[in-house]
């Protein structure tokens, strides 16, 4: 064990080297709020990206008859809801 001893010293020694810098200019970096200001433009540039790839494969989709997304979501819903009336309608009966 005497022996890494001498090589975990020196691997602490170049951890460090390389940590600190690196620690110190995520910290400028975050505290600058420009990273906020980064996130925010590609988070915005991603979702117009989706978007118009979505819109392209729908209107790929539909030339061969097949439900996009949006339709597909809206389908969903519209089961959803007929199945919150049946069940309102079921209490309706049962209480009467």
């Amino acid at each position: 064990m005497g022996g890494l001893g001498a090589v975990g010293g020196t691997w602490r020694k170049a951890f460090d080297a390389v940590e600190r810098p690196l620690t110190e200019a995520s910290e400028a970096l975050l505290k600058s709020g420009s990273v906020m200001d980064v996130i925010a433009i590609v988070w915005k540039l991603q979702r117009s990206a989706a978007s118009r790839v979505e819109s392209g494969v729908g209107a790929g989709l539909r030339i061969f008859g097949v439900p996009t997304r949006g339709e597909l979501i809206e389908i969903v819903n519209q089961v959803a809801g007929l199945q919150r009336e049946v069940r309102a309608l079921r209490r309706e009966v049962e209480d009467d």
